[in-house]
């Protein structure tokens, strides 16, 4: 038997859809576990009704206390020989469980790494995304740590809901979710994947991540941006792989996988709480980590994984000035930074995955974003300039000699990829839905 694992907390409104995907599976020997975690919405009636339909679905309650503590919850109720943790808010293929559940079968593995894509609310468009990174994996079909201690954290995202787990493994290492607002299961997973003694990989895309969701379980873990949350996890992530002795083998992995944490913060943060922000990075985590060390660095964000290329007189902070041309957050905080280290960005060469060198770049966006990309496509000679487009372009503006185009004029010009350059994330959104609407094909979108 399978248990599957839910924390709920209002996702009234996709419940409908995640049960019904569950209820559905073509394996059908499971136990769902649905812990109702302080829900104030109309999540329990939901619940309560597919509970009555099915005896397979068992619904536990308890105070608002996270998806962590909820994850936990569920572990010590499961009674399964296989652990999934499922969100609430997600879609599932129908034969998600069957096709995870033959590969542990066939390896016998502790842990089954599975594919996913990502579902977007709001437009209904299923698009792919790099929950899975095949080119880091051995080439071997069961493998632990010890084949791949550089990529054993970048592989796969550090999330539990594309991971099937052998129960007796689970017990077996006493792991327990850590129970604050957000990163809840990030330790778990890392600490995990480095107990496993075997791990495998499922190819197929088992689960539709959903993307611009609100109330769900994502958004809920998501509420507090207290920068220290996430420095405490990695501190304590650090802490619990050196008492296991493996820190040694794997930090540059988990270096790299850190970095990509505090980038994902700083792109959280505004004016208010950057100071909290600076202060964790000046307590010296950046050489306690052993970021500072790394000469190549693997970040993700949206559109794909892409890669810094440092150059060895360089430091965490340059790393981090020239990632900052790619991030969304609150525009006084990049400035703060590159005022303060101005000449930092010079020190960082970045690469657009999947772009040539001399693809052309059109950049929709001319304001600070879209001007500082330009500049350092010209400084580092990388990439073809194809020209500006930005909504206010009237005819007559121009940017060092180029003229700014209006959208309407897309199609006139010559380009092989179009980069949105703009600082908020909805406004990324609707430039991208519009690109589409006029026929730009997704693959050459990067945003």
């Amino acid at each position: 038997m399978i248990s599957i694992i839910m924390p709920v907390y209002n996702a009234g409104k996709y419940l409908k859809e995640s049960i019904p995907d569950i209820l559905n599976q073509t394996y059908i020997e499971f136990e769902l576990i649905c812990v109702d975690d302080g829900s104030t919405d109309y999540s329990r009636e939901i619940l309560d009704y597919y509970a009555q339909k099915d005896k397979r679905i068992k619904i536990i309650s308890q105070k608002n206390k996270g998806a962590g503590a909820a994850r936990n919850v569920g572990l010590e109720e499961c009674l399964g020989e296989y652990v999934l943790f499922w969100d609430s808010d997600d879609r599932y293929e129908p034969n998600a469980i069957e096709k995870a559940l033959n590969r542990a079968i066939k390896t016998g593995s502790d842990i089954i790494v599975f594919n996913a894509d990502c579902y977007e609310t709001d437009s209904g468009l299923v698009f792919g995304q790099q929950w899975l990174m095949e080119e880091m994996l051995p080439d071997k079909e069961v493998f632990s740590y010890i084949d791949i201690p550089d990529q054993i954290f970048l592989f796969t995202p550090a999330c539990v809901w594309n991971k099937l787990y052998k129960r007796t493994f689970l017990e077996g290492i006493g792991l327990k979710f850590q129970e604050t607002p957000y990163m809840n299961d990030v330790m778990f997973e890392q600490v995990s994947i480095v107990r496993a003694s075997s791990i495998s990989i499922e190819k197929s895309v088992l689960v539709h991540y959903r993307r611009g969701v609100s109330g769900s379980v994502s958004n809920y873990e998501n509420k507090s941006r207290n920068p220290h949350i996430a420095f405490d996890v990695i501190r304590k992530t650090k802490d619990c792989l050196c008492k296991l002795d493996v820190y040694k083998d794997v930090w540059k992995s988990y270096a790299n996988h850190s970095l990509g944490v505090i980038v994902s913060q700083l792109k959280m943060i505004n004016s208010k709480t950057y100071p909290l922000f600076e202060k964790e990075l000046a307590s010296g985590i950046c050489d306690e980590i052993g970021i500072n060390k790394l000469k190549n660095v693997e970040i993700e964000w949206s559109g794909g994984r892409q890669t810094a290329e440092i150059l060895s007189s360089s430091s965490f902070d340059g790393i981090l000035s020239h990632i900052i041309f790619l991030s969304r957050y609150d525009n006084s905080c990049e400035i703060k930074t590159f005022m303060k280290y101005p000449h930092l960005e010079y020190n960082c060469i970045f690469r657009l995955n999947g772009v040539n060198e001399n693809d052309r770049i059109l950049l929709y966006g001319a304001g600070y974003k879209g001007k500082r990309i330009y500049g350092l496509m010209r400084m580092t000679g990388k990439y073809r300039f194809a020209g500006f487009v930005d909504s206010k372009a009237d005819g007559n503006i121009q940017i060092d000699g180029n003229l700014i185009h209006a959208p309407s004029q897309i199609s006139d010009l010559y380009y092989d990829y179009i980069l949105i350059t703009v600082e908020d994330y909805y406004h990324m959104k609707e430039i991208r839905n519009y690109l589409l609407s006029i026929g730009v094909s997704e693959k050459i979108i990067i945003w």
